[in-house]
């Protein structure tokens, strides 16, 4: 339950975070970066909703919706499933019946549907034996022309995550920066209580930053919620501070990339990039 919980504090910490990345368009509400998202989730599935089950299901005081959805191909996690359930939160009746309440804007209540279908980002439910869909967590196939190419973002992304540390050493330097932002993600995904920062190797660190200072920064005003970050995405992600160097006052985005990118090769030998871990778990 505490995980379930502490998932969801991340999400809005990361929405806060990006939303202050750029104050010009800081009503703009979306879901974290691909990354983030791909390492937080316990499987990543293509497939179709095939059916819903006849009787929602409460738990602590949560009424569920089941969908069925028949997997056609698991990117991470559900390696063997042919079928999994997904719960969503329906939207609530209206006290007097009739037509349900649509539920709020910004909630991020995915509403699953039969025939629907597309890519899923899922979590397991800490109690149940069935998985969640959050915010973010749906890419839909069905009048989506650029699905296929959100896909195959995707799949770089899984394939990545699963050979980072090597994939640093890439001859590629898109190769390189994914590695970096995945790795960055990995790391700065804080998971479970009484959490403590601690550095990682200094020579995987300098590896990192080297790689996001040779990303491609003309990229750096790509949608918040791309599933490919941007360079700045990433950056953000860090969480460096004056105290490491890091200060940018006002300026055009492309002087603040310029100055994130100068600060990753000042940076490079000299800053250790932390990551969250639980106290007292070794590294």
């Amino acid at each position: 339950m505490r995980r379930w919980i502490l998932s969801l504090g991340l999400a809005v910490i990361g929405l806060a975070t990006l939303i202050s990345a750029t104050p010009a368009r800081a009503l703009v509400i979306a879901p974290q970066p691909g990354p983030q998202r791909i390492a937080a989730a316990d499987a990543v599935i293509v497939g179709k909703v095939i059916g819903l089950e006849p009787q929602d299901v409460m738990v602590q005081g949560t009424n569920y919706r089941i969908a069925v959805v028949q997997v056609s191909e698991a990117l991470r996690g559900a390696k063997d499933a042919k079928m999994v359930r997904i719960g969503f939160i329906p939207p609530p009746q209206n006290p007097g019946g009739g037509v349900p309440i649509r539920p709020g804007i910004g909630r991020g209540n995915v509403q699953l549907q039969e025939g629907q279908a597309g890519l899923f980002l899922l979590t397991k439910h800490p109690t149940e034996k069935f998985f969640t869909v959050g915010f973010g967590g749906l890419v839909p196939s069905t009048n989506n022309p650029g699905f296929e190419g959100e896909l195959k973002d995707v799949k770089k992304l899984c394939k990545v995550m699963d050979n980072a540390k090597d994939m640093l050493k890439s001859k590629d330097a898109d190769e390189r920066f994914l590695a970096a932002a995945a790795l960055v993600a990995q790391y700065r995904t804080a998971r479970g209580p009484k959490l403590v920062q601690e550095p990682i190797d200094a020579a995987e660190s300098k590896q990192i930053l080297t790689a996001l200072a040779d990303g491609d920064w003309s990229k750096a005003d790509q949608p918040r919620g791309a599933l490919v970050p941007s360079p700045v995405m990433v950056f953000y992600q860090l969480g460096v501070t004056p105290q490491d160097g890091w200060t940018f006052q006002n300026g055009t985005p492309a002087q603040q990339a310029e100055a994130m990118q100068k600060w990753l090769r000042d940076n490079a030998e000299k800053y250790r990039l932390k990551r969250f871990a639980a106290q007292g778990e070794s590294k």
